[in-house]
């Protein structure tokens, strides 16, 4: 899908399993990505009951993961712009889509090389029961996304631009 690996969407799944779900993230829009950083390893702290060691590399990951998200926001900005580009031009080109979808690719590779050293090192001190949570969690939300409830909210089942008038 969108032309990624699959490397790259199951470390995708892993970190949103481990760093937090759009619930979390969703809840804290405005707030700083280190407060949503912080919000997630307490929630992932207690819900996984981890000890001191693994707390201190949850807390490297999250170190990890700030370092990344800074630069992706700048990022999102300059895409935004170049796609603005893009659009207010006559026609478009598929050598220019896939000169962005390669700019795209490139930095979701390089953000997900950053952090997988960090999160392999958490995951595999994960005890064998933590490990069942997290891949329970992951085929909850497998499961929504299967079923077409891509919605935070429980219960919700349709996204509004699909509702019928």
């Amino acid at each position: 899908m969108f032309g990624l690996s699959t490397r790259t969407w199951v470390i995708g799944g892993i970190v949103a399993a481990i760093i937090g779900t759009g619930a979390i993230a969703s809840r804290f829009q405005s707030h700083s990505v280190e407060d949503r950083v912080d919000f997630a390893t307490y929630v992932i702290t207690k819900k996984l009951s981890l000890n001191d060691d693994q707390e201190a590399s949850l807390e490297k990951l999250a170190a990890s993961w700030i370092g990344t998200a800074g630069s992706m926001k700048t990022f999102r900005k300059s895409m935004i712009n170049e796609i603005k580009g893009l659009t207010n031009g006559e026609d478009l080109s598929v050598e220019q889509l896939s000169v962005l979808r390669d700019k795209i690719k490139a930095e979701i590779d390089q953000k997900t090389d950053a952090i997988l050293p960090e999160l392999v090192t958490f995951y595999n001190g994960l005890d064998k029961d933590q490990r069942a949570k997290i891949a329970s969690r992951m085929e909850d939300i497998s499961e929504r996304m299967e079923k077409g409830n891509f919605s935070h909210r429980r219960g919700h089942r349709h996204h509004r631009w699909l509702e019928s008038d």
